[in-house]
C-alpha cells in the first residue's frame, strides 16, 4: 500500500507539529468534545486537537500511520482512539462529532461529494469542519502533494465538497509550508472552517 510505504520511517514524513492553519484557528475550537480527524496518517494533527482537551479519533487507511500516531500521542501524553479505515466508503455515527478535521486528503471528483456528505452529517449542529486540500497550481510548484492534478482543485471545488457547511474561513493561500521533509517549500494551499447549521 502506498501510504504505508510513505509512512516507513523513523522519521515523521510530514513533522509532528500540526498544519499552520489548524493551528490559525485553533481559538474556534471547542476546549472539549469529540473530534475526528481524516486521512490522519502519522498522526500530528489528531495530537494536535488532543492537546487542546478533545476527545479524538484519529482514522486512516494505513495501519503504519496510525502506529506513528499512537507513538506521538503517547510521547505528547495524550490518548488517541484509532481507526483503521477506508475513508472513501467509512460511514461514521451521524451527529456524534463537534470537530472533523480533515488535512491534505487526497481525493478525485467522484469521490469528494460522499466523503463530505459523510464528514458534515458526522457533525453535530454547530459543529465545525476545518479542511486543508493542495490547490491546483500546486503541481507546477512540485513542493508536496499529489502529482495527479485529478486530486487538485480550486477554492470552489474544494468548498463544493460541503455544500450544506456555513463558511467562516475559505481562503486559497500561496505561501511557504515548513511541515515535515514531504511538504517544504512555497505551495498553493486552500484552507477551509465552516460550521455546520443549527445550534450546538
Amino acid at each position: 500500500m502506498f501510504w504505508d510505504e510513505r509512512y516507513d520511517s523513523e522519521n515523521y514524513v510530514y513533522g509532528t507539529q500540526a498544519n499552520i492553519f489548524l493551528q490559525e484557528i485553533a481559538h474556534h475550537l471547542p476546549g472539549s468534545g469529540r473530534a475526528l480527524d481524516l486521512a490522519a496518517g502519522e498522526g500530528r494533527n489528531a495530537v494536535f486537537l488532543a492537546e487542546r482537551g478533545l476527545s479524538v479519533t484519529a482514522a486512516d487507511a494505513s495501519s503504519v500511520g496510525l502506529a506513528k500516531a499512537q507513538r506521538l500521542a503517547e510521547s505528547r501524553g495524550v490518548r488517541l482512539e484509532l481507526v483503521q479505515a477506508d475513508l472513501c466508503s467509512h460511514d461514521w455515527q451521524q451527529g456524534s462529532y463537534d470537530v472533523v478535521s480533515s488535512v491534505f486528503f487526497q481525493l478525485p471528483p467522484p469521490l469528494r461529494l460522499a466523503v463530505g456528505r459523510r464528514a458534515v452529517n458526522a457533525l453535530r449542529e454547530g459543529g465545525l469542519l476545518v479542511a486543508v486540500f493542495y490547490h491546483s497550481e500546486q503541481l507546477a510548484l512540485g513542493t508536496g502533494g499529489p502529482s495527479n492534478p485529478e486530486f487538485l482543485g480550486s477554492l470552489a471545488d474544494w468548498q463544493a465538497m460541503f455544500p450544506d457547511l456555513e463558511w467562516l474561513h475559505a481562503e486559497h493561500r500561496r505561501h511557504v509550508l515548513n511541515e515535515g521533509e514531504l511538504h517544504q517549500g512555497e505551495s498553493s494551499v486552500v484552507y477551509l472552517l465552516g460550521r455546520k447549521p443549527g445550534s450546538k
